[in-house]
């Protein structure tokens, strides 16, 4: 395997290693910020599972932290089968190319977002767990708009929450366009009384029909 060939394939695997558990991590932060927040009685927290399609490359990746003090093309690494077909298919697919295409490759490779399937886990009052993804197609607009606006603020409070630890802006302001379009009555004061709990402050802009409904939680 040529030695440039050899250094681009590594280069890739770790640099996508990190973003991988940066992933995990940032996932992590989210489900802890909805962890004692209620949404209407049901607790949200976001999943992750690997794509079938990116297993056998991603658990090379996730292991190429134990090979960090030697190339992954050594005698540690090879000694696996499945290591060794996946790195030599990886290898292959970059050598099919010219140069120029071996980028395209790299970046495509490099997308860490496609390497997981998400989902958000419901857990109702009486503890029973649903999933989103398979329970969407059943829901009304309002009910499937829950998990966008509960993902949305999740990011925010942690965003200003990690600036905030970091010595930089306290604030926890969203701005929010046609909020709560397709809501009913209580499920916006479910996701108002969320966001008060979360510490954020919204700046909406809402159809005309919504406005009675989000106008008394004003200060």
């Amino acid at each position: 395997v040529p030695a440039l060939t050899e250094q681009l394939a590594e280069d890739i695997i770790f640099r996508l290693r990190e973003n991988l558990l940066l992933v995990q991590r940032q996932l992590n932060d989210l489900n802890h910020a909805l962890k004692d927040v209620p949404f209407n009685g049901d607790r949200y927290q976001f999943t992750r599972e690997v794509a079938p399609t990116h297993r056998p490359f991603y658990e090379l990746i996730m292991a190429a932290g134990q090979f960090e003090r030697d190339s992954l093309f050594g005698t540690q690494t090879l000694a696996s089968e499945d290591t060794r077909r996946t790195l030599q298919e990886l290898v292959d697919r970059l050598l099919e190319g010219e140069a120029r295409e071996v980028k395209t490759e790299l970046e495509a490779r490099a997308d860490y977002r496609e390497y997981f399937n998400y989902d958000t886990q419901i857990t109702q009052p009486d503890g029973s767990r649903s999933s989103y993804d398979k329970v969407a197609g059943d829901k009304s607009g309002g009910e499937t708009q829950t998990p966008y606006y509960i993902a949305i603020l999740a990011s925010m409070y942690r965003m200003y929450r990690a600036g905030a630890l970091e010595g930089g802006p306290a604030c926890g302001l969203v701005l929010l366009d046609e909020a709560f379009s397709k809501m009913d009555e209580q499920r916006i004061a479910a996701m108002l009384q969320f966001a008060r709990n979360l510490g954020l402050q919204l700046v909406l802009a809402t159809p005309k029909e919504r406005v009675t409904l989000v106008a008394p939680w004003g200060e």
